[in-house]
This record gives structure tokens, sequence and C-alpha cells, in this order.
């Protein structure tokens, strides 16, 4: 049977998406896909771990044979529905891996197309250990509590009040499938910014079992408010303790960023919103895996590598020259590629190149904001890293 061949797509912003046919169990996989512009289409987006790169399970496509990871054959059994065929997008199959052009078009899209997504499936895969119903109904018991508290509470700033320690929602035995379920790998991927982020409803189907993204975020939440005034003795805080410190901040920043006046009841602090910008993406998710194709994004958007006069290790926009200027701008949330423009009145004039990202000497990344590498914009009082770097401060003018 012959491979499929993908076809180029279209100018603007196209994207693929596949229709999985209906079937069941060991039943093969039977799809098609189909070229529209993002806005036009009506579609699930997948987010899973990609896992091994090697494509060695077939999947029959538009009458031919292509080959996909096992992860990704995983995930479609698992979506696959027995009576009717289904919209999906999964970016390993509805991007042309092998065509770097498309695939960094379609990466600078990806926002958008999780944006327009109707819903964000996230595929954990089979529930080996029997967690996910205990999870679920964990979820919905702490997330109908939460909300009810919250709607009385009128979101005001820090208002959220801390449970009793014999609340019997603290103390239910459901609480180590949480612990267990956070142990995914899912959890430590650096993408969940587009993907939970951008997403209108978020669902994580572990097994048979569909947890609400924002359910389960919200039950972190309230575990989290106990693990922080734990008392020395108290027999739970081992449990909570692994609960909070096993899920990444960059998930309770995503949640702000996507809750807000919630998240003030809650911390009484705010958040700038979601970023679909790839420098930042690699901020948010400082620590964590990509260990995906997007990696790639790099590469697919012409970036460059770079050495700084200074030995400072970058990448920088691909029409990078040398002599540009790598400028520390305040207010910027980036380092900012600057060249330099001729001009006859006197004063120092720089044109935009673009974003950069520096790291140090010994490849360590160049912390912009302290810890927390999205936690103040250059230039504000939390952010004074430049100070250490021995950097000359001088007045420009933008054309």
């Amino acid at each position: 049977m012959e491979a499929y061949q993908y076809k180029p797509l279209g100018q603007g912003p196209n994207f693929r998406y596949l229709i999985l046919e209906p079937g069941q169990g060991d039943d093969p996989l039977v799809c098609s896909l189909h070229e529209s512009r993002v806005e036009n289409a009506t579609f699930e987006a997948i987010s899973y771990v990609w896992g091994s790169i090697y494509r060695d399970r077939d999947i029959m496509c538009n009458d031919s044979r292509m080959r996909i990871t096992a992860n990704l054959q995983e995930a479609l059994r698992q979506l696959r529905l027995p009576q009717k065929p289904r919209n999906l997008w999964a970016d390993s199959i509805c991007i042309n891996q092998d065509d770097p052009g498309e695939r960094g078009h379609q990466v600078n899209i990806m926002g958008q197309i999780y944006a327009q997504a109707k819903s964000v499936l996230i595929c954990f895969g089979q529930d080996f250990t029997g967690d996910a119903k205990q999870v679920m109904t964990l979820a919905d018991d702490v997330n109908r509590m939460v909300l009810s508290i919250l709607e009385k509470l009128n979101y005001a700033p820090h208002s959220f009040p801390h449970a009793e320690e014999s609340d019997p929602l603290r103390l239910d035995s459901r609480w180590p499938s949480v612990a267990t379920m956070i142990k995914a790998s899912w959890f430590q991927r650096g993408w969940v910014v587009q993907e939970a982020g951008l997403g209108k409803s978020v669902v994580i189907l572990w097994g048979q079992t569909q947890i609400g993204w924002e359910a389960f975020m919200r039950t972190w939440r309230w575990a989290d408010q106990f693990n922080a005034r734990r008392a020395r003795h108290d027999p739970m805080a081992p449990l909570f303790g692994r609960i909070v410190s096993g899920l990444p901040n960059i998930h309770d920043e995503v949640f702000t960023a996507k809750h807000p006046k919630e998240t003030m009841a809650w911390y009484a602090r705010a958040s700038d919103g979601i970023t679909t910008s790839h420098l930042e993406i690699m901020r948010w998710s400082h620590g964590l895996s990509f260990a995906d194709q997007r990696d790639q994004v790099l590469e697919t958007r012409s970036r460059k590598a770079v050495i700084t006069e200074r030995g400072y290790y970058g990448l920088t926009p691909g029409i990078t020259q040398v002599g540009d200027v790598i400028a520390v701008i305040f207010g910027a949330q980036s380092p900012l590629v600057l060249r330099k423009q001729p001009n006859e009145i006197g004063n120092t004039r720089y044109k935009l190149v673009g974003e950069a990202f520096v790291s140090s000497k010994d490849y360590g990344a160049v912390h912009l904001s302290g810890e927390n590498m999205t936690s103040a914009q250059l230039g504000e009082g939390s952010s004074r890293d430049w100070e250490d770097w021995n950097l000359q401060e001088e007045e420009i003018f933008l054309v």
C-alpha cells in the first residue's frame, strides 16, 4: 500500500485537521486529513506526551498508509468514538514533520489553533492504577465547594477562607489518588502554556474517566492552602506536601492568567495573561520538558545561535548581523536585538530586529527577573539583574 503524501498547505492561517472514523478496541485506525482556515474549522485539539520519536505504528489516512508514534496511536484509540466520526487536531499528524518550512509556519499559529479548538483533550492514557475515578469525584466535590464560596464572597481580594482542619474533604481518602495523578509525565511538559492556557474547555482523559482541568487546578489550590499552614504533626502534611510540590508552578500561573479575578480571592495577585510568544513560553516553562518536535521551534523560526563580545550565548532572529546589539530595555520582557541606523543628527538611533534569548557562559539561563523569570518586567524594582552584568547604560532612540 502506498505511503501517505502530504499536499502543500495554502497561504495564510491554513492548517489540517483529521476526521477520525468510528471504531473500538483493536479496530484499525482510519482517518482523513482536511485543509481549512483555522477560524473556519470545528475540531478538538489533542494534548499528549510524544514519547518515542519513532513512527512505527500504522493509521489509514485518505486510503494510504501513514506511520505514527505509539503514543499518538494510544491517544487516538482513547479518543475514537464507537458510532460516529470525530474532528481532531494532533500536531504530529496534521503537520508534515518532514517539511521544516511548514513545521515552522504551523508552530507560529499553534496558539491560534488551540484557542480556536472547541476543546483541548489531554490524553493521559490508560488508568492502570485505578485512581482516575477517585480524582474525578474528589475534584468535582472540591470544585463545587470552591465555586460556591467564591460566589458568596463576590471574589473580594484575599477573601477565600482557610478550611478547618476537621473539614471532611481535607481528610478524604481520595487524596492519595491525586498524588498519583500528579506523577504523570504530561505535567512536566513546557507547552502546557498554550495547550491548557488557550483552550476554551480543557479536559483530562485518564482511561475512561474525564477530569476537568480547571476543577483539578482548584483542587490543587485547596491542597496548597493546607500545605502552606500545615501543623508540624499533621498526619496529612506529607501527602499534601507531595501534591503541592509535584505540580510545576507553571500550571498555577496558567490558571491565574485564565482566572485573574478568582486568583485575587485566593492569593491577592494577578497576571499579565497568557502568552503566545515562543521566547515567553520558554521562560514560563523554565525547567520543564520540551521533548517533542516543537522543540525545533527555534530552528523553524529561522533563529541563529550567536556569541556576544562578552562571551554570552544566545538565540536571535535569523536576520541578525555581526555588529547588531543585544540590549536590555526597561519595560521589555526579553532582551532585544537592535541595529544601529545611519544618523546625521548626532543622537544614537536603532532599529528593532527582534527578541533574543541569552544564556551565561556556563550555559545557565540568564534570569531576567530573579528566581521567577516571569515575575517582573525589565526595569521594575524587582528586576535588576543587569546590574551584575556590567552593562553600559545608554539613552537611545528607536526608529
